[in-house]
């Protein structure tokens, strides 16, 4: 899974940290250099954290960070204030912390197995077995170097107990060319499915789709990937054409207009063009705004805009 903030149903949260106690990546050699601590050090602040939160009272990252450091010392304190927050997302993993809603605009954190109702604990393995199933659901037909990607692991042997478990409700499929994984419940659908000729659709940063794809090399050109995912992490918003990643673009609103800028990939035609504008004309009536839109480039320091059509 991407290495930042998650949103989940509450009832989903046990089967996900379950799931996770099998990828504890932090055992590494070079992240416990990185973190400057022991394999042992570094489980005392992961337990020290769960029992910190152990008593259900919400606590901001500089509480948490005082506390820890108050019973394992200051630099185990200090590793709780790191700007990506990795101490904290090791604890997550254990289902110790999640972002609890609070007073204010600062962040807390609470201990999950003492904030949501009827928390369970569940086998591992049969936890990353359903996780694998309803990705699939979501995103198959999915390459397996997508798979590994989505759950962030790069070792095929980390994820193949989970598949084999699944048995016969998983198929290996071919793709224009590529073998992908789909579940036996979707394949009538996948292969009725037939795409829309000149189909737009604007989807905004980090969509799931482009952010769990089964089939990225097939949904975003290899030439324009970079601007799709982008440093620090960052997924564009993209124009999607015909189910592929044709473009991206940005917007900003300016009292009770949206300016929409459209970058595509290649010099669209009139029609397409047309069925740009028309998508971005549903973002601005679904929020009830006029809508200027415009062909240029987008995020890049120095924009370079080439009017294309006003509303």
């Amino acid at each position: 899974m991407r290495g930042t903030l998650h949103l989940f149903a509450a009832e989903d949260v046990p089967t996900i940290a379950a799931a996770l106690g099998r990828r504890e990546l932090w055992r590494r050699p070079a992240w416990l250099r990185w973190f400057g601590l022991s394999e042992v050090e570094m489980e005392r602040v992961i337990d020290t954290i769960g029992e910190v939160l152990d008593d259900g009272v919400p606590r901001t990252r500089a509480e948490l960070s005082v506390e820890v450091g108050a019973r394992l010392g200051e630099r185990a304190g200090k590793l709780l204030l790191g700007s990506w927050g990795s101490a904290l997302k090791i604890a997550s993993d254990r289902n110790y912390l999640v972002q609890s809603a609070g007073e204010g605009s600062g962040v807390r954190f609470v201990r999950a197995s003492g904030w949501i109702p009827n928390w369970r604990q569940e086998n591992p393995d049969e936890a990353l077995a359903r996780l694998v199933d309803r990705y699939l659901a979501a995103y198959g037909p999915a390459t397996q170097k997508e798979l590994l990607r989505w759950w962030g692991v790069a070792v095929v042997a980390m994820m193949r107990p989970a598949v084999e478990s699944l048995g016969d409700a998983i198929r290996d499929v071919e793709v224009g060319g590529v073998r992908a994984l789909a579940r036996e419940a979707d394949l009538e659908a996948i292969e009725a499915a037939r795409p829309r000729k000149g189909f737009v659709r604007l989807l905004g940063g980090f969509d799931p789709l482009i952010v769990g794809a089964g089939l990225r090399d097939q949904l975003i050109p290899a030439a324009h990937l970079k601007r799709v995912s982008r440093t620090a992490g960052w997924i564009s918003p993209v124009v999607l054409l015909d189910g592929v990643v044709a473009g991206v673009w940005n917007a900003a609103r300016r009292g009770g207009t949206l300016n929409v800028t459209i970058e595509p990939f290649s010099e669209p035609g009139k029609r397409r063009r047309a069925s740009m504008t028309a998508a971005a004309m549903e973002i601005g009536r679904a929020q009830g705004l006029r809508t200027s839109v415009e062909l240029g480039r987008v995020f890049l320091e120095k924009r370079s805009k080439v009017p294309f059509r006003d509303r």
